[in-house]
């Protein structure tokens, strides 16, 4: 029961990774688009864009995570008084949604790297 209640919440993972990839490709691939009408290189544009949010994506799921944990929340508790304690099962959930970060960020540099390699000069 509870690898069938596993798979489906991976499942749901894969669900949403998939989605928002292909919406950060299409925007980047209509950005690239624009910068081929000004005279720019749209595979650069394309690779470029798609390392900066991987990059970024990678960075915001190890702070997500860093937040959450219990150093994160020691920290906050110094900075303010109104802070929470630290959380197992909100660390868990700040983990999963960091771990969807982390992924999307990955694929999205390893796509960066796909297209410049397939179709780079």
């Amino acid at each position: 029961m509870v690898a069938v209640v596993g798979l489906q919440s991976l499942d749901k993972i894969w669900r949403s990774l998939a989605v928002r990839l292909s919406i950060a490709s299409c925007l980047n691939l209509s950005v690239s688009t624009i910068a081929g009408f000004l005279g720019l290189e749209s595979v650069g544009v394309f690779s470029v864009l798609c390392m900066i949010e991987g990059a970024l994506l990678l960075i915001a799921g190890g702070g997500l995570d860093v937040i959450s944990s219990i150093f994160g929340t020691e920290v906050r508790k110094l900075l303010s008084k109104g802070a929470q304690d630290y959380s197992a099962d909100r660390h868990k959930k700040e983990q999963k949604r960091a771990m969807g970060l982390v992924l999307l960020g990955f694929s999205l540099l390893t796509e960066a790297i796909v297209v410049s390699l397939l179709f780079g000069g």
